[in-house]
């Protein structure tokens, strides 16, 4: 089977691919005819240069299936999942980044009142405390429009910061946050499935 890269509008080279998966992407306007297109590691043309990504030839008959000799086994390669269907756990890195997000801006909120009290006491404890109220503030913020941006019309283009998302929540443990540290943690271990890889991988619409 050939095995196909194009380069997409962004620049970046993406594959490899599927015949099946590139005349997915076509439909999808994902690439046109003139986007470069490589086969088998030769030159990148116009997808318009290869007939059977436009259409041009027609499939050959399928052969006549050999009989396997007895006591052979055959062993068949697992189908990739479809480009088009996301993952159960690519939703979850969506919603945990987003729920993460929220709970950091409460969490910041409930750390400005306990600096108030600190500085009451001591202008020291108020200086060595006010950095938590902002890194939960400035860490909820971004992880609340990642997270939004990830659940959108657009999700491919947004997973691009989902590892940098979980480092984020994972650091929130400073501010005694074990629910991001835990979503952090799970995040990263799910950005690590082959099937999430893949769909984080295929080229924005």
């Amino acid at each position: 089977m050939a095995n196909y890269h194009f380069i997409g509008g962004d620049g970046k080279t993406y594959g490899p691919y599927s015949l099946e998966q590139l005349i997915d992407f076509k439909n999808q306007q994902r690439l046109d005819g003139e986007t470069k297109v490589q086969k088998d590691g030769g030159e990148f043309l116009p997808a318009n240069s290869f007939p059977e990504i436009t259409g041009q030839i027609t499939t050959p008959p399928q052969q006549q299936i050999a009989s396997v000799p007895q006591g052979v086994v055959q062993h068949y390669p697992q189908q990739p999942l479809h480009p088009n269907v996301k993952p159960g756990k690519v939703q979850a890195i969506a919603i945990m980044t987003l729920v993460g997000g929220i709970l950091a801006i409460l969490a910041s909120l409930a750390w400005a009142i306990y600096v108030i009290i600190f500085g009451m006491i001591s202008f020291g404890l108020l200086c060595v405390f006010i950095v938590f109220p902002i890194y939960q503030l400035t860490a909820g913020i971004i992880l609340t429009v990642r997270g939004a941006r990830m659940l959108g019309k657009n999700p491919q283009a947004a997973y691009s910061s989902a590892k940098s998302s979980a480092i984020l929540q994972i650091i929130c443990i400073i501010c005694c946050d074990v629910f991001n540290l835990v979503m952090g943690i799970v995040s990263l271990v799910n950005q690590g499935d082959p099937q999430v890889r893949a769909y984080m991988q295929l080229p924005p619409k």
